[in-house]
C-alpha cells in the first residue's frame, strides 16, 4: 500500500462558505438544496443521505494550494457544518461510488488517469499513480459527475504553493 495524505476541503472555508452563500475566490451564489445523490460532502468525505441531508452546491478551484490560473469544479458541502475528514485512506463509505483518479504534476500536467467501481481497487490505483515520480498529487473525482472529492499526496510534506497554499505540516490546507 502506498503511504498517502487525504486531503479534504478545509473547515474554515467551508464555514466562510455556508456564512455567505458565495464560492470562494470567485464569489459566485452558492446552491442549497436537499440532497439528491449521494455526493459525498467535501468536507467530511461523508455520503450525503437522500432526501434528509441539506447540502451547498459551489464553485471550487481543486488546483488553488498548487496553480496559479483556475480551473474550478462544482463541490458540495453539508449546510449545517461536520467535521473534516482526518483517516489516511480513502473513507469506506466512499466504496458505493465509481471514483476516478487522476495523477498530476507540476503545471497541472495529466500524468495519469484510472477509473474504478470500487474502493477495493482504489488502493491499488492510488498506489500505481504515486508511485510515478513524475507524479505530484492525485485529484479524487466521483466518475459519475466529474466533481472533485479530494486531493491525495505523498504525505508528511506539503509543498508551498503559488496560488498561497499550506506550508510544511499541512494543517490548514484547501
Amino acid at each position: 500500500m502506498a503511504a498517502y495524505r487525504v486531503i479534504p476541503l478545509d473547515e474554515e472555508l467551508a464555514w466562510k462558505v455556508r456564512g455567505s452563500l458565495r464560492a470562494p475566490d470567485y464569489r459566485h451564489p452558492a446552491y442549497v438544496d436537499t440532497a439528491d445523490s449521494v455526493g459525498p460532502c467535501r468536507v467530511c468525505l461523508r455520503p450525503f443521505r437522500v432526501g434528509a441531508d441539506r447540502r451547498i452546491l459551489f464553485t471550487y478551484d481543486p488546483f488553488r494550494r498548487h496553480e496559479p490560473f483556475p480551473l474550478p469544479s462544482p463541490v458540495q458541502i453539508h449546510e449545517a457544518g461536520c467535521p473534516r475528514y482526518t483517516g489516511h485512506r480513502l473513507p469506506a463509505e466512499l466504496s458505493g461510488l465509481p471514483l476516478t483518479f487522476e495523477g498530476y504534476g507540476p503545471g497541472r500536467e495529466l500524468i495519469a488517469e484510472e477509473r474504478h467501481a470500487a474502493t477495493a481497487e482504489a488502493e491499488s490505483a492510488i498506489a500505481r499513480i504515486l508511485g510515478r515520480p513524475s507524479v505530484a498529487y492525485v485529484h479524487v473525482r466521483d466518475t459519475a459527475t466529474g466533481f472533485f472529492i479530494c486531493e491525495l499526496d505523498r504525505g508528511g510534506v506539503a509543498s508551498t504553493t503559488a496560488a498561497g497554499g499550506a506550508g510544511a505540516t499541512g494543517d490548514a490546507l484547501v
